[in-house]
Parts: C-alpha cells; sequence; structure tokens
C-alpha cells in the first residue's frame, strides 16, 4: 500500500497539502495582468483604492457598466490587499491564490469526512497539482474565490447532517451567500448539490429527512439573506442600460447569452465538449467516468439495497449535476470546467484508492488502468486530436474526403503499443498487484513535478501583451484623459 503510515500521519497530509498549496505563490506576479476579465476587475479594485466607490465601480469601470455588474467581494478583498501592500501584479492575484489553497484543505476535510483521510488527501493533491486549477488559482479573477466558498458550504452542510448543530449549519449558509457575493448566479450551483443530501439521505439524519430538507431551506435563506443587499443595492441604481433594473437588465439576459454561446465563442464539439475537455485537462478522469457507469450497471443489476455506498453515490450526482447544467450552454468557457474538477478528484481518488487495494474484479482493473494510459496519450497529442476532429467533421458533413494522416497513425500505433504491454503485464499476478501499488504514488510525484515546472518555468512572453511599454509611454505624461477602443459588450 501507498506509504500507509503517511496516510494516516496528519502532519504528513497538512505539510504536503500546505506545499502544494504554497506553489500558487511562486512567480505570482509573473507577466502582465491579463487584459480582459483579470484587468476588469484589477480597475474595479483600483477605482475602490482612488474614489471610494465601495458598492457600484460603474462610474470608474473599463466600457461602464458591464464590468462593474459582477458581486464585489473578490473586488473589496483585492482593494484591500491594494490599500495594505500596494498595487501590483502579485497583490491582483493574491486573494486566488490564498483561496486556491484554501480549497486543497476544504476538499480533504470534505473527502476524509465522506470517505476517508487517505481519500481526501488523494483528492486534494489532484485538484492541486491539475494545470488548469493552477492557472486560475494564480489569476485575479472569480473564479477560485466563488469555488472555495461553494466547496466549504457543501463541507459544512455535509458536517451538519452528522453533528446536527445549528452553528454548523450557519456555516454553510454563510459560506453559501458569499459564493453568491463571488460571481453572478454560479453561486446558485450549491442549491441542487446541497438538495442531494436529503434526497440520498446522507448523514445520521437519513432516518429524518424533513428535518434535512427544512435545513437545505435554511441553509439557502441564510445564504440569500447574505447576497441580497448588494442585488437590491443594484437594483435601485440608475444607468442608461438598466431600464428594466439590475436582475432583468444584465443577471438574467447575461444567464442568457451564456446559454446562447457568446458570440462566436460556441462550442464545436456540442454537448461533448466539455466530456472531452475533461480528459484532455484531466486525464484522470476517465476513472471518475468507468465508475459511475459501472456503479450504474451494479445499481441496475443487483437494486438500489445493494452495494449502494451512498457517499461516493453523492460525489458522482455532484458532478452530473454541474457537467449537466454546463453542458446545456452553447458559450465554450473553459473555466466552467473548474467546479466540475471538485467532485472529479472526490470520485477518481476514490477510483485509485480502490485499484490500489486490487478492490476491484481483474478484469475491471484492467479496463480503468488501460483507460487512464489512453487518456494520457489524449491528453498530450494535440495533433492527434487535431486530426481526429478533422475526420469527425467530414464524417459529420458527409464528405467523407479523408486524408491520410501520419499523426493519427502514430498515435493508433502508441495506443497500441500501450495496451499490449499492459495485457503482457496483467499476465503475471505478481506484476499486476505491484503495478497497482505503485500506480497511485507514481501518478502524485510525476503531477507534483509537473506543478514545479509550472510556477517555476514560466515563459513571460506567453504572458505579455505590450501594456507594460504602453504605460511607460503614458504614465509620465500629463494627460487628462485617455481615449480607448473597446467592443460593444
Amino acid at each position: 500500500m501507498i506509504g500507509r503510515r503517511l496516510l494516516d500521519n496528519r502532519a504528513f497530509i497538512l505539510l504536503a497539502i500546505l506545499f502544494i498549496g504554497i506553489l500558487r505563490f511562486v512567480n505570482l506576479g509573473f507577466g502582465e495582468i491579463q487584459e480582459w476579465d483579470e484587468a476588469l476587475y484589477a480597475v474595479r479594485a483600483k477605482s475602490i483604492v482612488h474614489f471610494g466607490d465601495w458598492l457600484d465601480q460603474t462610474e470608474h469601470s473599463v466600457g461602464g457598466f458591464y464590468s462593474s455588474a459582477h458581486p464585489p467581494l473578490f473586488i473589496w478583498l483585492t482593494a484591500t490587499g491594494y490599500k495594505l501592500f500596494g498595487i501590483t501584479n502579485f497583490t491582483t492575484r493574491l486573494w486566488s491564490a490564498i483561496f486556491g489553497c484554501g480549497l486543497l484543505f476544504i476538499l480533504y476535510l470534505l473527502g476524509k469526512h465522506l470517505r476517508s483521510s487517505a481519500e481526501g488527501f488523494v483528492a486534494a493533491l489532484l485538484l492541486g497539482t491539475n494545470p488548469l486549477f493552477t492557472f486560475y488559482s494564480r489569476q485575479g479573477q472569480l473564479d477560485v474565490t466563488y469555488l472555495f466558498f461553494l466547496t466549504a458550504s457543501v463541507y459544512f452542510f455535509a458536517r451538519y447532517t452528522h453533528t446536527e448543530r445549528f452553528a454548523t449549519l450557519l456555516l454553510a449558509g454563510c459560506a453559501f451567500g458569499l459564493s453568491l457575493l463571488s460571481k453572478n448566479l454560479a453561486g446558485l450551483l450549491a442549491v441542487p448539490i446541497i438538495l442531494l443530501f436529503p434526497f440520498l439521505g446522507l448523514g445520521t439524519l437519513n432516518k429524518n429527512r424533513v428535518k434535512l430538507w427544512v435545513a437545505a431551506l435554511g441553509y439557502a435563506l441564510v445564504g440569500i439573506a447574505i447576497a441580497l443587499p448588494w442585488y437590491l443595492y443594484m437594483e435601485q441604481q440608475i444607468a442608461e442600460n438598466l431600464s428594466k433594473g439590475f436582475i432583468l437588465s444584465h443577471v438574467f439576459p447575461s444567464l442568457q447569452s451564456v446559454a446562447h454561446g457568446l458570440g462566436t465563442n460556441v462550442k464545436e464539439l456540442g454537448s461533448i465538449y466539455f466530456l472531452n475537455q475533461l480528459i484532455v485537462r484531466f486525464p484522470l478522469s476517465i476513472l471518475a467516468f468507468g465508475s459511475m457507469l459501472l456503479m450504474s450497471l451494479q445499481l441496475i443489476k443487483s437494486g438500489k439495497q445493494k452495494g449502494f455506498d451512498r457517499s461516493v453515490w453523492f460525489v458522482a450526482l455532484w458532478f452530473l449535476v454541474v457537467f449537466l447544467v454546463f453542458t446545456t450552454f452553447q458559450t465554450k468557457v473553459i473555466s466552467y470546467i473548474l467546479p466540475m474538477l471538485i467532485p472529479l478528484s472526490l470520485l477518481v481518488a476514490h477510483v485509485l484508492k480502490r485499484l490500489e487495494a486490487d478492490g476491484f474484479d481483474r478484469k475491471i482493473s484492467y479496463l480503468f488502468v488501460i483507460g487512464a494510459g489512453l487518456a494520457f496519450l489524449w491528453s498530450f497529442s494535440g495533433s492527434a486530436r487535431m486530426a481526429a476532429k478533422d475526420i469527425a467533421k467530414s464524417i459529420l458533413i458527409a464528405n467523407y474526403q479523408l486524408q491520410f494522416s501520419p499523426v493519427l497513425l502514430g498515435s493508433f500505433l502508441s495506443l497500441s503499443l500501450v495496451v499490449l504491454l499492459l495485457t503482457l503485464l496483467w499476465r503475471k499476478e505478481q506484476r499486476r498487484k505491484t503495478f497497482l501499488r505503485y500506480f497511485l504514488p507514481v501518478v502524485l510525484v510525476i503531477s507534483t513535478l509537473l506543478l514545479v515546472v509550472q510556477v517555476f518555468f514560466l515563459k513571460e512572453e506567453e504572458y505579455t501583451d505590450g501594456a507594460t511599454e504602453v504605460a511607460a509611454i503614458v504614465n509620465p505624461e500629463a494627460y487628462d484623459r485617455i481615449l480607448y477602443l473597446h467592443t460593444p459588450h
């Protein structure tokens, strides 16, 4: 087994998670501020520092109302950082790194509560070393902040279902409210997740589901009470493009535009876009998909009463809820994957621990490992993905003008080699068990090394758009105003 003593050592677990979390702060001031979302939020925070407009930064935001419409919690925190430590790239991204680090500890505690300390630890490391999550936890954007509070609200509600302590339920509701104050509507994802608790009968209250439903209602009311004052304040503001009020003029139209696609930013692959992106960005997610399929088949075959693990099903349904919500959206935004990574990390950790303990049937474990190997190859070979995409397009539009692709042929040969090697390995029982024993630690070590490379060896030119040079020209001059061009939205 993987370092059984280490996995039972609370000090080691906390230090390891802290190490992965602290890496978020290495080279945090890299490059320049991203010219779109990150810059919009930075300008809002600067306007608070210079003009004190804590509740509504519309007057000084870039492009007017649009860039001041998201809830202000992250903006308030960034402005506070500016006041304390100065206005820099580092302070612009500081709170994302803090919440990114904190989210790893929350995920560990949630995994420990739902399953075991070992699974919570593995889930935290899987999330913390994921390149996409690492990138966004080092950007001055809203995503990681709202995700921290959303996950914290789920954790505290899970605790409440066992302790029945009002203070714990209150903490869950407060975290939900702060998620609503972090990003418009995104925090509402917590509601269907919380409703899974009474639906599945999780916790010691499983014999009193009415109390769970009432607790879920109380949770929602506390969260709404915290977030509502800012929304009501914005509803009363008068602006040319707010003729119907803040909610009807901005919040609902924003949701509609995301659902139907923002301009040309529409998913070409339709409903399978996020499925493909999850395999590309988090190859081990293939283990979670396989596990959910296996769980469904077992449920159909044996019925609910036999082998129905409520905690595993809770995590699986959590992922499916988030996945289905974003799959209905036509907009292609890669950050929409982030809330899916939380339940996926928990589910993958569960599968990895079962594999390590040889807890699956021999054929099932073989399929899991083969799937993981193929997913990693698919993730690493961008050329093969493009070639496969071209072939799929050709088939879909029925022109069948297929051309020979050396890249795709090479990828096919690589896949065949992986399958062959693993098949030969599986024929020896001792080799198979040794492989499964070391599969998890090798994955975690390699992913940690890749994380170190990601934060220490940045290519600064990839994150530089010329803003520094422009600022060097503009700032010394005594301009009383600056004219800029921007897109209509």
